[in-house]
């Protein structure tokens, strides 16, 4: 878990831990802010994602390291490792308490984001050691050798109502402000899913392309459930679908089910594979004005492949207006 934390934070972490074993806020009273999810990088590197946030369920996130090739799916909620949060407020500030499988320890810090930035904040360590060692908060200090480096270790036990008034009472020196950590978001979704097929028209000039693409923004912690959007266009000039869905769980495929801009009922599935994934769309009733968006639908499953890190555009005119869509 504190590799995610030094993930994070690095600095903050490096020689020292400090940590709460109850909440500031009770995780009952957590909310999900929807500008947290999503794939993070440092401003040094803003071509290359480090972390991912994603919406678990349940009001928590679920925290994970990227590799060259992330795979979402890949993620056990029941690992040692799986590291989770929760976003609360209080007395005017944002916080994410930071957390483990057993919910037993809550590193917190404060967080702000403004303009695609998240900036972390640290607690002023020496404040609360302080705190603990005359016995304003209860809790211990220790340090121990980690790779020849002593490492303090600060154990707050205050029970919530007191961790809050001391927060209220010591307002002013509770932050590290030299301890502000800056993310930059590299993308709303957590990954993405694309194809694109190129076919020349009547006219050899002319060269058209069907794109599928579907970006996953969130999915449950029991991974039974996921939020997507789906984005399906079969010529420059045809009807596009760009919508929002719900999947669920059913065997090995996640289905989904819409109504359409023109009514027709649509449905179809997705599936996780080993080079990427799999996707199907097609119309179960077509509506008396629908029809001509017959094109759309029902064609064979389409395989897909993993362009959660592409960041190509390329602009094409649909219906009057400039749309981007993404180069492969």
């Amino acid at each position: 878990m504190k590799k995610v934390f030094l993930l994070l934070i690095p600095t903050l972490f490096l020689t020292s831990c400090m940590y709460f074993r109850n909440p500031l806020v009770p995780v009952s009273e957590a909310l999900i802010d929807e500008e947290l999810t999503g794939l993070w990088c440092s401003p040094d590197n803003p071509d290359k994602p480090e972390f991912q946030i994603s919406n678990a369920g349940n009001n928590q996130y679920l925290f994970s390291e990227l590799d060259d090739n992330p795979k979402l799916s890949e993620i056990n909620s029941n690992d040692k490792d799986f590291t989770r949060a929760y976003s609360v407020q209080f007395d005017g500030n944002k916080y994410l308490m930071i957390t483990n499988n057993k919910a037993d320890t809550y590193l917190t810090v404060k967080y702000e984001i403004n303009d695609e930035n998240v900036y972390f904040t640290g607690l002023n360590e020496s404040f609360f050691e302080n705190a603990v060692i005359e016995n304003k908060l209860s809790g211990n200090v220790s340090t121990e050798k980690v790779l020849g480096v002593d490492s303090k270790h600060i154990e707050i036990t205050s029970k919530t109502n007191e961790l809050q008034k001391f927060f209220k009472e010591n307002k002013d020196s509770l932050f590290n402000t030299d301890e502000k950590t800056t993310y930059k978001k590299f993308a709303d979704y957590i990954q993405k899913f694309s194809k694109s097929d190129t076919w020349h028209s009547d006219s050899p000039d002319v060269i058209c392309k069907m794109i599928s693409e579907i970006k996953i923004y969130s999915i449950s912690r029991d991974k039974k459930t996921i939020h997507a959007e789906i984005f399906h266009v079969m010529t420059p000039f045809s009807p596009v679908i760009c919508i929002k869905v719900e999947l669920k769980l059913k065997g090995d495929k996640y289905v989904f089910a819409f109504t359409d801009p023109w009514n027709n009922k649509a449905f179809g599935w997705f599936k996780y594979t080993d080079d990427g994934a799999q996707f199907f769309i097609d119309c179960k009733k077509f509506d008396k004005n629908g029809k001509n968006c017959a094109r759309l639908y029902g064609t064979e499953p389409s395989t897909l492949r993993d362009t959660t890190l592409d960041k190509d555009f390329v602009k094409r005119e649909i219906d009057g207006e400039q749309k981007e869509f993404w180069k492969y």
